[in-house]
């Protein structure tokens, strides 16, 4: 609109898929919820009315239903499609689950159907126990077949990351501000220093708590819960990625940093 034309004027009538005018829809909303109050608002003493309007979230409608993902079903008018039961099958869009069509032997575990894991510290040791690849298809019980590998011997836990602590239960935490680490105790910091704020991970003993990890499916289809166990691991001197015979996923790990650092005192050769 030209900057001096007044004589313009644009009235846009915003409609939804239902071929309502949400201005209608919301004076209409606003009357139920109003009552018998006063149409207009008091300024007699300087005050606005006040009027509350609860809020109701969700979807009136929807134009089509979605397909049932591979290895889901439903019956019709289902508000969400339900996985088949072990030994049954389904294609998209199947209202139900029928049997497979034959059976196929569950292959013997080798020595790669297991990985280890490193225990949390508990009275400062700590070992390494082994478990399953998800999802578990191999057989231990056959002859031939790799069984599941005895835990190690207990050992010293290592010392926490940088500016954190073991607290009563031997967890490691962050030190509290003004305080620093190199791992083992927190200290604070002489009269006018600071410490030098940030994360900085060497030891993979445990996740730190700042760290979550997840398993999804990539495709958008697959509405099932991704269930294979760890997602990712403490190796002890890294962060691996869990095995997985499970197809089609992605292991992901989510850092949070509640605050921003300045790395003001690091040389400039840093």
């Amino acid at each position: 609109m030209p900057k001096n034309n007044r004589a313009l004027s644009l009235h846009v009538d915003v409609r939804n898929q239902q071929c309502q005018s949400y201005r209608e829809a919301m004076q209409s909303m606003l009357t139920k919820y109003a009552g018998s109050t006063k149409a207009h608002r008091d300024e007699s003493n300087g005050d606005w009315q006040k009027r509350t309007v609860d809020l109701r979230t969700g979807l009136a409608f929807t134009r089509e239903c979605s397909l049932c993902p591979p290895g889901t079903s439903s019956d019709g008018g289902a508000a969400e499609c339900t996985p088949c039961s072990p030994g049954f099958y389904a294609p998209k869009g199947a209202a139900k689950c029928p049997k497979a069509e034959h059976c196929s032997e569950r292959p013997a575990c080798r020595p790669a159907d297991y990985y280890p894991v490193t225990e949390p510290c508990m009275n400062g040791t700590t070992r390494t126990t082994y478990k399953k690849v998800q999802p578990a298809v191999c057989r231990a019980d056959v002859l031939g077949a790799a069984t599941l590998p005895a835990p190690s011997a207990t050992r010293a836990c290592p010392p926490c990351n940088p500016g954190m602590a073991k607290d009563a239960n031997g967890i490691c935490v962050f030190c509290p501000p003004d305080h620093y680490s190199q791992g083992n105790a927190c200290i604070r910091c002489p009269v006018e220093t600071v410490p030098n704020y940030g994360y900085e991970y060497v030891e993979w003993d445990t996740i730190p708590p700042n760290i979550v990890t997840r398993c999804e499916y990539i495709s958008e289809e697959v509405n099932t819960v991704c269930d294979i166990g760890e997602a990712w691991m403490a190796s002890g001197t890294a962060l691996v990625s869990a095995p997985s015979l499970q197809r089609g996923i992605a292991l992901e790990f989510e850092l949070t940093i509640s605050e921003a650092y300045k790395l003001s005192l690091a040389s400039l050769s840093e």
